[in-house]
């Protein structure tokens, strides 16, 4: 979690100049992309793993309570000082990249399951 909230803040604070509405925008992007990823988990391993109980967890009223608790882990493992001793490190983007593909194929084979 630490390299892609790293390369989001860099991004957002190349874009708007403010670190700590870039560093808590960066913390709440990772954290949509790990609910989705963890939501494409749970729909693939379906049929192979007994994931029916973490499949309620991301459905309407539970996501959210999924999404807090997502949002506050990822705040103790990247505080905002991690952010300011990284100033020097030069970011690739790369990272960041993948992971928005992976869950936006994830998005979309979710779509496909619900038309099928």
């Amino acid at each position: 979690m630490k390299p892609l909230t790293l390369e989001a803040y860099k991004l957002l604070y190349f874009l708007t100049g403010s670190q700590v509405f870039s560093y808590y925008v960066a913390v709440v992007i990772v954290t949509v992309l790990n609910v989705i990823v963890l939501m494409g988990l749970s729909l693939l391993l379906d049929g192979v793993l007994p994931t029916k109980a973490l499949l309620v967890l991301f459905k309407f009223p539970f996501f959210i309570g999924t999404g807090i608790a997502l949002f506050l882990v990822n705040l103790k493992v990247v505080p905002l000082s991690f952010m300011e001793l990284t100033n020097h490190v030069q970011v690739r983007y790369l990272k960041l990249l993948i992971y928005v593909i992976v869950a936006v194929l994830i998005l979309a084979y979710k779509m496909v399951l619900k038309i099928a």
